[in-house]
């Protein structure tokens, strides 16, 4: 197969709280009971009538690998900024979903 040929496709969906605690374990091995309040900090982030944070994996991993030296405490008492970037990234992706919308309907409108 030649180098960047996609031959299948598959979504690959945000970060479980189950994938969050073991990516945690991957970073802080016999942190157990820490990994366990991670994910229940990313999963209980949002409030009754938002939805919860969309965290990828790949933002876990940047998050463990920027606080890598903090150690696991380190890791739990900075989940605020993993949950503000979540929240920003949200923000952005409304923003260019808007901006296309708006756009296609410009469009639209010139067409005619």
């Amino acid at each position: 197969m030649r180098p960047g040929r996609a031959d299948v496709l598959k979504l690959i969906g945000d970060a479980t709280p189950e994938q969050a605690s073991r990516m945690f374990l991957k970073f802080h091995p016999g942190e157990d009971e820490a990994a366990e309040h991670f994910a229940t900090a990313l999963s209980s982030a949002s409030g009754p009538s938002e939805p919860p944070p969309r965290i990828s994996m790949a933002m876990l991993q940047g998050f463990f690998m920027t606080h890598r030296q903090d150690g696991a405490m380190g890791c739990l008492q900075n989940t605020h900024a993993l949950l503000e970037e979540a929240r920003m990234l949200a923000q952005l992706q409304d923003q260019l979903s808007e901006a296309k919308e708006k756009a296609g309907q410009q469009e639209t409108a010139f067409v005619k």
